[in-house]
């Protein structure tokens, strides 16, 4: 029961510590933000995620479980990012991109394993091309000039990185949240098949 409980805890604070970035990415993406959401409720928001992330990296490297700690890893830099200053944010940003890309890799590589059904091969790959492209767009948005004064494109240009953040934490949430969704889908069909006995 304690192991059942461990992993109910682990996928719990995984899917928040990345819920949370996904959040945090799609509100920064939008070109007006909503009046209840201020910087400090973001920032809230990082230190329950950082809090959340830590956790989990500390029971899922307990469990050797490294798809949910490359996702707890990215999680915590990219909190931290928000308290510390200059350059360092840049190295922390960089770290959370290398790590939720290895956390594709590492979900697709488990196949190879005999761990991992199609499903998570695919969302794997998916979180390693979202993360890949988080990388690309925020790179490019920060070191090629635009030659346009367009007010849609200044927006599209420079939401694009916080698009891809919010996809790529949200493809993680559905990544790791495999466990919940395997014991739905067994418990629906234990009803089914008792409904069909009767």
């Amino acid at each position: 029961m304690q192991s059942r409980a461990q992993e109910g805890l682990v996928v719990g604070g995984t899917v928040l510590a990345a819920l949370l970035p996904a959040l945090a990415g799609v509100v920064r993406a939008l070109p007006v933000v909503p009046g209840d959401v201020s910087p400090r409720s973001l920032m809230v928001g990082a230190v329950v995620s950082g809090i959340a992330a830590l956790v989990v990296l500390v029971l899922s490297t307990r469990r050797r479980d490294p798809v949910r700690s490359a996702v707890a890893l990215s999680a915590l830099a990219l909190a931290v990012s928000w308290f510390v200053p200059g350059v360092f944010v840049v190295v922390l940003v960089a770290v959370a991109q290398a790590a939720l890309l290895a956390a594709g890799v590492l979900a697709r590589r488990a196949h190879r394993t005999g761990q991992a059904r199609s499903g998570q091969r695919t969302l794997g790959l998916l979180l390693a091309v979202l993360a890949a492209l988080w990388f690309v767009a925020l790179l490019a948005t920060s070191s090629v000039p635009l030659g346009t004064d367009s007010q849609a494109v200044l927006l599209t240009w420079f939401a694009a990185p916080n698009v891809f953040q919010a996809a790529a934490y949200l493809v993680a949430v559905v990544l790791v949240s495999r466990p919940v969704w395997t014991g739905i889908g067994r418990g629906v069909r234990y009803l089914r098949e008792s409904a069909e006995v009767r």
